[in-house]
């Protein structure tokens, strides 16, 4: 078994109106015009070698081989894609052309009706023997183990061709100039193909209806929400008013209730001195109606020499009803006792014998104390 290089011919038709992209015969099985033998089973297995290999203006000669193995890039022409087994088992493909010289000129004997114009050959490695049979004989490619290149020649040994211009616009030529493509070529060519962006469209656009609408309801929600907060802030807002205006009046209420407290504690300092002197029933009587206003100043006042003042003025009252009492014999003064009375004018209406329960009398007149405020704030 020896190695030997396969120089093969291939078939190419063109599949796109501008001649960049084309349907490809790479090798047929069989025996080839220079005596090589391929089986269906061996180029199948060869296919991943094919694919994406590069294709050159004509096959490398022995010298250029050796100067340059890596070739020219003004030589390379394009590329070969979805390598795959065909009809018999050929091996076919997509070949893209780039360089333009070759798509015109290919595109332009297509046109003419001379498909064999150009034709490809490719530029393999392969491994096999030399057969006798019947009176022939030939090499039988047992593997090939290197693919170079696919290139455009003259002539091609191993029915290599151009089989025919691609589709308009086909999915899978990444080198087709979509610009030149119409919608109606496409429609005509590739149904498939539209009724795909059709179907594909139509899925986007309910996706995004049902995405808009599910946007609709949660921003609707959204709104619930904030309304059914608002409405929960205006009650808080009720009741948090409900709730000062209930402080309000219980500040009042307690504030009343502390004057009240404050009124009968002032009450009873003004009857403990006054049972503490012994004075007689109407004169006790008589200086409780007097303090009316003082006790009232203690209940407002917050001083905290507040009681020792009453005191001091309770004690100045029961002095004046005692020196009363006692013969009349000095103007009875009460001091501190804010407006309680014209006491000054007592010695212009009363004589000292006159004292008795006439003199009270006369006295809550002329300092004009109210029963009925005697009543409400110390009986």
């Amino acid at each position: 078994m020896r190695k030997v290089n396969i120089i093969e011919a291939a078939s190419v038709r063109p599949t796109d109106a501008t001649g960049k992209v084309w349907d490809i015969t790479l090798i047929r099985p069989g025996l080839s015009k220079n005596k090589r033998q391929y089986s269906p089973g061996i180029l199948k297995e060869a296919l991943p070698l094919f694919e994406g290999c590069w294709s050159y203006l004509d096959h490398p000669t022995e010298a250029q081989e050796q100067d340059r193995p890596e070739r020219s890039i003004v030589e390379k022409a394009g590329k070969v894609t979805q390598v795959h087994s065909g009809v018999d088992g050929a091996m076919v493909g997509t070949l893209t052309v780039v360089n333009p010289w070759l798509r015109e000129t290919m595109k332009n004997a297509h046109d003419l009706g001379m498909d064999d114009f150009v034709q490809f050959s490719i530029n393999a490695v392969g491994t096999g023997e030399n057969v006798r049979e019947g009176g022939e004989e030939y090499f039988r490619i047992d593997r090939i183990d290197k693919v170079n290149s696919v290139d455009a020649v003259t002539t091609a040994a191993a029915g290599g061709k151009v089989n025919r211009l691609l589709a308009a616009v086909k999915k899978e030529a990444s080198e087709m100039d979509w610009k030149e493509a119409t919608f109606e070529a496409l429609a005509k060519e590739r149904p498939d193909i539209v009724e795909k962006i059709r179907t594909e469209e139509k899925a986007k656009a309910y996706g995004e209806k049902d995405e808009l609408h599910a946007a609709k309801n949660a921003v609707a929600e959204a709104e619930g929400q904030v309304s059914e907060l608002q409405g929960r802030l205006t009650e808080v807002e009720v009741e948090r008013d409900g709730a000062i205006a209930k402080a309000e009046v219980a500040e009042v209420e307690v504030a009343k209730h502390v004057g009240q407290m404050r009124g009968l504690e002032g009450t009873r300092i003004v009857v403990e001195a006054l049972k503490n002197a012994e004075l007689p029933a109407k004169a006790q009587e008589y200086v409780r109606g007097l303090l009316a206003v003082a006790v009232r100043q203690f209940a407002e006042s917050g001083d905290d020499d507040a009681e020792e003042k009453l005191r001091a003025t309770v004690e100045r009252a029961v002095a004046d009803v005692k020196g009363l009492l006692e013969g009349f014999e000095t103007q009875p003064k009460v001091e501190g006792m804010g407006t309680a009375g014209e006491a000054d004018t007592l010695t212009d209406t009363l004589k000292v014998e006159d004292v008795g329960d006439d003199v009270f009398e006369a006295w809550r007149e002329l300092t004009r104390q109210d029963e009925k405020v005697i009543r409400e704030y110390y009986m």
